[in-house]
């Protein structure tokens, strides 16, 4: 199920390059799986892709989810979970991708660019 999406992204989805700043079809090199540990779920996933030639790598370190743009999305998606987290909310919004929006009601809605509104 996994290689059939990855095969569809890779056919039907653009992103804009990092360096040209145009649109492009997608690459491999674009697509992330993010697991909750890396511990049993890597061999696997490397496994059946590779058998379905789709080449991957495994990072070993579980150090990724400390980089400031995953933390980022992971205070965003715990927001997203409970409105109430002031703090996960503090850090999503001092974060560069992220800009508050006032609307007629006079609430502040936070948007991380592209991907939608709190």
């Amino acid at each position: 199920m996994i290689a059939m999406r990855i095969r569809e992204l890779l056919r039907s989805q653009k992103v804009t390059d990092k360096e040209t700043g145009e649109l492009r079809n997608v690459r491999y090199s674009d697509i992330v799986i993010l697991t909750r540990s890396i511990k049993g779920f890597a061999d696997v996933f490397t496994e059946v892709l590779n058998r379905e030639g789709i080449p991957t790598y495994a990072g070993t370190s579980e150090g990724y989810f400390q980089t400031q743009e995953i933390g980022v999305l992971m205070d965003y998606l715990r927001v997203l979970d409970n409105r109430r987290q002031d703090i996960p909310l503090y850090c999503c919004l001092k974060f560069s991708i992220c800009r508050t929006i006032s609307g007629r009601t006079g609430r502040n809605t936070v948007c991380i660019s592209g991907y939608g509104i709190l």
